[in-house]
């Protein structure tokens, strides 16, 4: 690379990271970052912008480290391609040898993670204060951070997606249900983000986001509570070999009937997954769940139960006059900490079972017939257009059979006639939001 494409480089990098200095998600992990012990790979600042790399260094000098950099990991034996095109196989193998072939090949090893204990990734600080963030978006978020081992390589068994389904889910006893019954959250999240600052070879970040209400935000502490009942329901629960069973047929399901992706975003993924997969899994590591292990599944459960994990409040209302006098380095963050209540943790240590909250019942509606009537029947012809099937004085229900993509899936198009939508301005409005 020559200086004058550096420096355009350089201003490329700076430009993206004006595009997300304002992006609260972003932020947020940089907050965590700052709270990572010193010398770990996450305690540092991926973005990069001009004062990284201009200030107090010379262009000769970055010019230089750049080239050690792409010495030491620009090697073939580290990369990973994948190439989609509507073209033979080997004249796609003869495009790949011509055009990477070239790529050199040093055969050092990577960065040893050996060293590095997810059990100390951040330091003490971060589980034992509380964290109140300023966003600069118009949100009120409560998040609960645990730091759990790499998930990487029990991507058959896939416990942390288990138990992520189970809490995320928003029918009857579950967390958000009670939550928004209450009118004090709007919407709830669980599980491991797939970005590299979340999920790694050294440690793996498990949050549950809850986004609360103005009067979710009054009732914190209530909100609290019931988190805390809900995580410990699953100590108390198990075998979990029926809910998993379900959960691997509806996923095995939605891998076989998956719309085809756009080919960019296609390669894109399985470049990635071609790092951390064997080739037999591939295409379908991220998305099956293999095989159940109750052991794995436990493990997860109980690093939820440990009084280990990081709360966060983000919010541009003040918890109990809290004052924001900390800054981020990089992204002028405003923040506060304090030590955690003591009320907090003693609603961890004195929580109770809730009769409002339990698990997902069995689910009856689980497909396992995916023949189609129409195919069994001899392929009878079809009409052109749909066909009336169904007429009473309030409605009429049309269909007509798919003959094209001989797919077990129905589209509803509902189309509503009636003079109250036009009332009046309410009606109007609540017929928008039912839309």
């Amino acid at each position: 690379m020559k200086k004058e494409a550096m420096t355009r480089e350089r201003d490329s990098v700076e430009s993206e990271f004006q595009q997300i200095v304002h992006d609260d998600e972003v932020r947020r992990d940089q907050l965590v970052a700052a709270y990572a012990t010193p010398g770990y790979p996450h305690a540092t600042f991926p973005w990069g912008n001009l004062k990284t790399l201009k200030d107090g260094i010379s262009d000769d000098d970055l010019h230089a480290m750049l080239h050690e950099f792409q010495k030491r990991h620009y090697s073939a034996h580290r990369m990973c391609v994948c190439v989609q095109a509507r073209l033979p196989i080997d004249e796609l193998e003869q495009m790949v040898v011509k055009h990477f072939s070239g790529i050199p090949s040093n055969d050092l090893p990577g960065l040893d993670l050996s060293p590095y204990n997810y059990r100390n990734a951040f330091r003490k600080e971060f589980f034992e204060e509380v964290f109140f963030v300023k966003p600069v978006e118009n949100i009120c978020k409560l998040e609960l951070t645990w730091v759990l081992p790499s998930m990487i390589k029990q991507y058959k068994t896939k416990p942390d997606q288990f138990i992520s389904h189970l809490i995320g889910y928003e029918g009857e006893g579950s967390l958000c249900a009670y939550l928004r019954k209450r009118l004090w959250a709007l919407e709830l999240t669980a599980g491991i983000d797939e970005s590299g600052f979340e999920s790694n070879s050294i440690y793996s970040s498990f949050v549950i986001g809850i986004f609360l209400t103005d009067r979710g935000f009054q009732h914190l502490d209530e909100v609290l509570a019931a988190s805390f009942a809900f995580i410990k329901l699953f100590a108390g629960c198990g075998p979990f070999k029926d809910a998993f069973t379900e959960l691997q047929k509806i996923e095995a399901t939605n891998f076989r009937f998956e719309s085809q992706r756009p080919a960019l975003d296609n390669v894109e993924k399985l470049a990635v997954k071609m790092k951390y997969y064997p080739p037999k899994d591939i295409l379908t590591g991220t998305e099956l769940y293999y095989e159940y292990n109750e052991d794995h599944i436990q493990d997860v459960v109980k690093h939820l139960n440990e009084f280990r994990f990081n709360i966060m409040i983000t919010s541009q209302h003040k918890y109990e006059g809290v004052t924001y006098d900390k800054k981020e380095k990089w992204f002028s963050t405003e923040y506060t900490t304090i030590k955690m209540p003591q009320k907090w943790r003693e609603l961890w240590e004195n929580s109770k079972p809730m009769p409002e909250l339990f698990l997902p019942k069995p689910n009856r509606f689980i497909s396992n017939d995916f023949r189609l009537h129409w195919e069994e029947n001899g392929k009878p012809e079809l009409p052109t257009a749909p066909k009336k099937i169904l007429q009473t004085d309030i409605c009429e229900l049309w269909f007509r059979q798919d003959d094209k993509f001989l797919l077990p899936e129905a589209y509803m198009y509902f189309y509503f006639i009636s003079p109250l939508l036009r009332k009046d301005p309410k009606n109007d409005a609540l017929c928008a939001l039912y839309e």
